[in-house]
């Protein structure tokens, strides 16, 4: 079995931690069971492997997310990057036509592509080998959860009659309904769609007329932007459902998400006489919630939230009336960065300040910026810092200045914290000519 999981989106409805920069599923915020915190991409990988060890995975992200997922996984899948958003039919064309000609995948293999961040126990995973016995009836299989509300923010599935392996038919679909029609649906055994898709190979290789998968990453951009669902599901004939009755949500709120950090508190907080109250907190200064009562209090470099948790579905609307700066912290595969500050001076030029923090044995890329000036200065840890091919090793307390032009690059003997002040006329990351992979 291949499994495709889909990292799309840009995560606004959990602002201000997730951003285009850094969606939800890359989010370190549910415990791993072991003290630490874990990804919502980590978690769903770990219990894949538990439940489905023989299992083949591959992520089907944007390309912008290449190095956040590298500093996750370290390598543990394969990746297919997608070089724009095109929705989820197109980018599982690319990973069908992927799996065949750079994987080697047969044309009888099972394929299941399904969303990278569902939150679920092991239960949900274990199901997904029954999609295997239910194509033997049917070209195309789905995940449907047993409901626990009538929630309109969920599309339904219709079943009709029993199949092969308790498997049903589906019958028809009904999309983001009212509460009410949705309690009526529930009424006559509707299930929630999961967004899972089960599918041989050959099958997903079809709705792509067979396209290889050069070509569809040449014509990428133009293809229709348009969901799995429409574009194939409603309009397949034969197709199938696994009811599932387990624990399952896609922790797509604040409200959905607080109830499984496994705390009221993570970060510096403080709850005192607070009732229902949770803490997020990725800023160095304390955050004190003092007789508050059912709310969500988020912050991080790019913003805070304070709201009240009934209401905090409603976030993407508020957040799309803002004009959002760029990003201010960014995780990459070799390390992470936060801006600190930045200051426009008035002859029209420009000052940054970052902290920058790589792991051991990693590398940033070679690079040089046209517009702009640095000075590094080596917080703690040593590095190998190379400047127009000359390399010298660093420790705390070094400091590197590098002119415009200059190519550049550093390689982490330890885990190094640098502090960066950029000067110049552009000071973003369009302003760089970069040679490999890295920040």
């Amino acid at each position: 079995m291949k499994i495709v999981l889909l990292s799309g989106g840009s995560g606004r409805r959990l602002f201000p931690l997730s951003s285009d920069a850094r969606p939800k599923q890359f989010l370190k915020i549910l415990k791993d069971g072991r003290g630490g915190r874990q990804s919502m991409l980590q978690r769903v990988r770990g219990q894949i492997r538990a439940a489905l060890p023989d299992a083949e995975v591959l992520i089907a992200a944007n390309a912008s997310q290449a190095g956040i997922i590298e500093s996750q996984l370290r390598g543990e899948v394969d990746v297919v990057l997608e070089p724009e958003r095109r929705d989820t039919f197109p980018a599982i064309a690319l990973a069908c036509a992927y799996l065949r000609d750079a994987m080697s995948a047969s044309p009888g293999e099972t394929v299941v592509a399904m969303p990278v961040d569902p939150y679920a126990d092991i239960g949900f995973f274990q199901a997904l080998s029954g999609v295997e016995e239910a194509l033997a009836c049917a070209k195309l299989v789905l995940m449907g959860i047993q409901p626990a509300a009538p929630e309109s923010k969920h599309g339904y599935i219709i079943p009709g009659g029993r199949l092969r392996g308790g498997a049903l038919k589906v019958e028809s679909f009904v999309e983001k309904p009212d509460e009410a029609t949705a309690r009526g649906l529930i009424g006559s055994g509707a299930l929630w769609n999961a967004g899972v898709f089960g599918f041989r190979l050959e099958y997903g290789l079809d709705l792509s007329g067979g396209a290889s998968y050069e070509k569809l990453l040449e014509e990428y951009g133009s293809l229709e932007k348009i969901s799995f669902d429409y574009k194939v599901a409603e309009r397949e004939p034969d197709i199938a459902v696994i009811p599932y009755n387990g624990m399952w949500s896609d922790l797509g709120t604040w409200n959905a998400l607080a109830a499984q950090m496994g705390g009221y508190v993570t970060g510096n907080g403080l709850l005192e006489r607070a009732t229902d109250t949770y803490i997020i907190n990725e800023l160095g200064a304390p955050i004190i919630a003092l007789g508050t009562r059912s709310l969500v209090i988020a912050a991080s470099p790019d913003g805070i939230l304070v709201a009240d948790l009934a209401q905090s579905p409603h976030l993407k609307e508020a957040v799309g009336t803002l004009e959002l700066q760029r990003p201010m912290r960014k995780e990459r595969g070799c390390g992470e960065y936060t801006v600190l500050d930045r200051i426009e001076c008035a002859n029209g030029a420009e000052s940054l300040v970052r902290r920058l923090r790589l792991s051991a044995g990693r590398s940033m890329s070679f690079r040089a910026h046209e517009r702009r000036d640095a000075v590094w200065t080596v917080a703690s840890g040593v590095a190998d810092f190379t400047l127009d091919g000359e390399t010298r090793r660093i420790s705390a307390g070094g400091a590197i200045k590098i002119v415009r032009g200059q190519n550049h690059s550093i390689a982490a003997v330890t885990d190094v914290h640098i502090i960066e002040v950029q000067t110049g006329e552009l000071l973003d990351e369009t302003d760089a000519e970069k040679f490999e992979k890295g920040f």
